[in-house]
């Protein structure tokens, strides 16, 4: 049994006596184009939902004036998507655990972007607030 292994990007010492730590593994696997684009993909998924629930400071001043809002109704619609967030992220959760992190991303991010456009245009305060709870599930 030879006690080298061959890989794409360099040769590496098989040591029997301890498995290969994480540091390790990187070093053999490398880091290439995929992983590059893939965390860049996975970047944009991850702003998407962080833009939408901290861009209610952009849009609450004009809804203020549009919806005839209180001060308190501000910060009810204010809390509104972390109300969301919290109520479903067991089941979320679930959900990438029995259908896989692909599907959950893909069909929640398109669900989340269609109900955030479509809420910018509820003419009251209870549809936007109704609206931007279904966008935060």
């Amino acid at each position: 049994m030879s006690d080298k292994i061959n890989t794409v990007s360099k040769t590496v010492e098989i040591e029997e006596d301890r498995a290969a730590d994480l540091d390790q593994a990187l070093a053999v696997a490398g880091v290439g184009i995929y992983n590059i684009k893939y965390c860049l993909v996975l970047a944009l998924f991850l702003i998407a939902p962080i833009i939408e629930t901290v861009g209610y400071s952009f849009v609450l001043p004009a809804a203020i004036c549009d919806l005839n809002m209180t001060t308190s109704q501000r910060g009810f619609v204010s809390s509104i998507p972390y109300i969301g967030i919290v109520l479903t992220a067991f089941p979320w959760g679930y959900f990438v655990d029995t259908k896989g992190r692909k599907w959950v991303l893909i069909y929640s991010s398109l669900m989340s972007g269609v109900l955030s456009v479509v809420s910018g245009f509820m003419p009251d305060l209870i549809t936007f607030a109704l609206f931007k709870f279904l966008t935060s599930l």
